[in-house]
């Protein structure tokens, strides 16, 4: 009924603001010259001069014209929001959570519309699809990335099993850097914030070629931002970060119908854990949040008396590293006008060789640590594509995908005596190895008919094999086995807009999602290996997007409902003599649904407001499992990161002062009571909280110099970005940042 209701309101609605009465009776200006009240089929297409472009259907379209709920992230925005790496873009996209691992600072776990996991491990593929300039990133592992040098992020909420590649059940976050632009140019940012956080960033480019060749050298370097304290030592030792990279992208243009662009990054990370603390209540606690199970005392409190719960922002770590990342990647983009015929390929390479120690139960006592974790990742990609570029009532796109990804673990764990029946201060060593490995294909197509002026309608395919192996020798007296098996899938998506002006139109989506089966790695015999099944989901989507007031006033509003099958889940087992095991299940099923709302209002030439609300409704299928806390039925438990509201509101205003501007900027993000993991205990679960941002900038002409004051979560607001109890074994959590405030300068030339 719930579902029924979310989209029958979302009709309603739709259906309502893009009447013709209403449309007239809203008191618009007049169209901007040259406008039409029926747009043209090829103009239709065609977006507004200030409007955002995105490349969501692997053609430059109006964010206002692609019948596709997708957020645009600019670079300015980025830099405004303080946005430094991906996990911090929960702040700017609707019905989404970017998450640090947690324990593994280099890897982002996203959920779009709930669709995510919080699996680290190299066996199991993402379900949110992400790229950077084209080019898939194959596994959690370097996820995190910087966002220096970006052009712009497009998150795409949704399944996107056509166009965007393997693995996209839940969404696509797409990362464009900048291209060189052919003109002598640099620009250079420098910011310093509360917990002595630095950062440095630049670019530079230049013509080598006139009007040919041209090159951009870009490289960034952050340090600091711890803010939580070590109650051993007295420093603060985690939370922050501790990176520096470069790229090189180089733009050959010989003729109007040529373009290559490669990009070589390069980039090492060796930050510290996330702010990371035990909270090992000493015995039963009640729940304070209706569906959560009270938590009895963890082994950890009746095996070692580690019975501490750490206040907020403290730690008592006995391990925070070394950690080391290095991620190395190609990418060439090349795009050829063979007359009304574009060919496009994308080739690229990525590299990741990741070290970690991980002291994860979070105390002072020696019992569960990873000393190291080791992961090495290589991938090559291929995709090649042909697509129409005339003037006639049909388009296409036709294209073929390759990957072939090697991934290889070494894992050694130490773990306490009293966890395999020993005293404590005896501590047992086991290592593992095991190498997934994967060999993908796909063809896919779309094929998009203009009926009339306003109406057109496309449907697409996408067929895919997955080809998966494993390599694993669990315990230095296990043996080494070798597993394979093969997966396929076929995706299809279907999608009809009807434009009632050139600024208003609705969409009807449906479209699949297929993210591939593997093998459960982390056992820790052979016979405990097994596989387990792809996922897919069927969504069903209708959309408004719609510009108002000679495109002043921008209003966006989408409802959706998920039929997701077969989800893989992850559950957690206490094996004597290993600690906590990890395994892979899949569960019978999702039901999703709920509505967004996003608008932009330029109120005057100096004041903008934006902003954005989400409603969203989950429920699981009936399902005892045990998901490392005992049997519970799936439909008694919430789906992890799924608040059922999420809202953000931001104000900008310009003072014009002669030839300068002061730009004062605010905004406030908004959460509802969240689980933070599958299994609904005390400490997975955040009550409803608001975080307030602001800016206040100084720009001289042409922004030639602008010079910052901001502060996050100006209140000072607590709130818990993770939260486990680990199968019963410690409880962990990990404390979202607290009040920061800095400055920031940058120079163009």
């Amino acid at each position: 009924m719930k579902t029924t209701n979310t989209i029958a309101v979302s009709a309603i609605a739709l259906l309502a603001v893009s009447s013709p009465a209403l449309a007239q009776s809203g008191g618009s200006a007049p169209p901007s010259a040259g406008a039409e009240d029926v747009m043209p089929a090829q103009e239709a297409a065609a977006p507004a001069d200030d409007e955002i472009i995105v490349t969501a259907r692997k053609r430059s379209e109006g964010l206002q014209a692609v019948p596709i709920a997708v957020s645009a992230v600019t670079a300015s925005s980025l830099e405004q929001r303080n946005i430094v790496r991906l996990d911090q873009m929960s702040a700017v996209v609707p019905n989404a959570t970017f998450k640090t691992a947690a324990s593994i600072p280099t890897e982002v776990q996203p959920f779009i519309r709930s669709i995510g996991d919080r699996s680290s491990e190299p066996s199991q593929d993402l379900s949110n699809a992400i790229s950077i300039d084209g080019v898939y990133l194959v596994n959690i592992a370097g996820s995190n990335v910087d966002t220096f040098d970006v052009e712009q992020i497009e998150v795409l909420r949704g399944p996107q099993g056509v166009l965007q590649g393997r693995n996209s059940t839940g969404g696509a976050v797409n990362i464009r850097t900048k291209r060189p632009s052919g003109e002598l140019h640099a620009r250079a940012m420098v910011s310093y914030e509360r917990f002595d956080a630095l950062q440095l960033k630049g670019y530079v480019e230049a013509p080598l070629a006139q009007d040919v060749l041209a090159v951009k050298l870009s490289a960034f370097r952050t340090t600091g931002g711890n803010y939580s304290r070590n109650v051993i030592t007295g420093e603060r030792d985690t939370g922050g970060i501790r990176a520096a990279g470069g790229r090189i992208g180089l733009l050959f243009t010989p003729s109007s119908d040529f373009t290559a662009y490669l990009t070589a990054d390069y980039s090492k990370d060796s930050s510290p854990p996330p702010a990371v603390r035990a909270a090992n209540h000493s015995g039963s606690i009640a729940a304070p949040y209706n569906g959560a199970y009270a938590q009895p005392q963890p082994r950890v409190c009746a095996l070692f008396q580690e019975c501490s719960t750490y206040a907020p922002y403290t730690n008592a770590f006995s391990l925070t590293g070394p950690n080391h990342s290095k991620n190395r990647g190609l990418a060439l983009n090349l795009d050829w006008d063979i007359g009304g015929i574009t060919l496009s390929s994308v080739t690229g390479y990525r590299a990741v060789n990741q070290m970690t120690n991980i002291d994860l139960d979070a105390t002072p006592s020696m019992i569960f640590n990873l000393q190291p974790r080791n992961v090495r990742i290589r991938a090559f990609s291929q995709e090649t594509r042909l697509a129409s570029n005339g003037d006639g009532p049909f388009s296409w796109l036709v294209g073929g995908y390759y990957l072939r990804s090697r991934i290889d673990l070494e894992r050694t764990s130490v773990l306490g005596g009293p966890l395999f029946g020993q005293p404590v201060g005896v501590t047992s060593t086991g290592t593992q190895f095991r190498s997934p490995d994967t060999d993908s294909y796909a063809l896919f197509g779309q094929l998009s008919y203009q009926i009339t002026d306003q109406w057109d309608i496309s449907v697409g395919g996408r067929q895919s094999w997955d080809k998966k192996s494993l390599v694993s020798t669990p315990t230095a007296t296990s043996g080494t086995g070798v597993f394979k098996r093969d997966f396929n899938a076929f995706t299809m998506e279907a999608t009809t807009r009807y434009r009632f002006t050139p600024d208003t139109l609705v969409y009807l989506r449906f479209a699949q999602g297929y993210r591939s089966g593997g093998f459960n790695g982390a056992a820790t015999t052979l016979a405990g290996i097994n596989s387990f099944e792809p996922e897919k989901n069927d969504a069903y989507e209708i959309g408004l997007k719609s510009s108002w007031l000679d495109r002043r006033l921008k209003l966006n509003l989408t409802g959706f409902y998920y039929d997701y099958r077969d989800l893989q889940l992850i559950a957690i087992d206490q094996a004597p003599g290993i600690g906590l095991i990890q395994r892979v299940i899949n569960a019978k099923g999702l039901r999703a649904s709920g509505i967004e709302f996003e608008t932009s209002f330029s109120v005057t030439d100096n004041f903008t407001l934006t902003g954005n609300l989400s409603y969203l409704h989950t429920k699981y299928r009936s399902q005892i499992l045990n998901l490392g806390f005992g049997n519970i039925d799936l439909a008694d438990a919430k789906r992890q990161y799924a608040p059922k509201i999420t809202g953000m509101v931001q104000a900008q205003y310009s003072i014009p002062i002669g030839d300068n501007k002061l730009v004062l900027n605010g905004s406030l993000n908004y959460r509802s009571l969240t689980q933070l993991n599958d299994v609904p205990t005390d400490v997975a679960m955040q009550k409803a909280y608001a975080l307030v941002d602001a800016e206040i900038a100084w720009h001289l002409p042409d922004d030639r110099v602008t010079l910052s004051l901001f502060g996050q979560n100006l209140t000072d607001k607590y709130y818990k970005a993770y939260g486990d109890a680990n199968g019963g074994l410690f409880n962990l959590v990990i404390d979202g940042r607290p009040r920061t405030y800095g400055v920031r300068a940058t120079v163009k030339f």
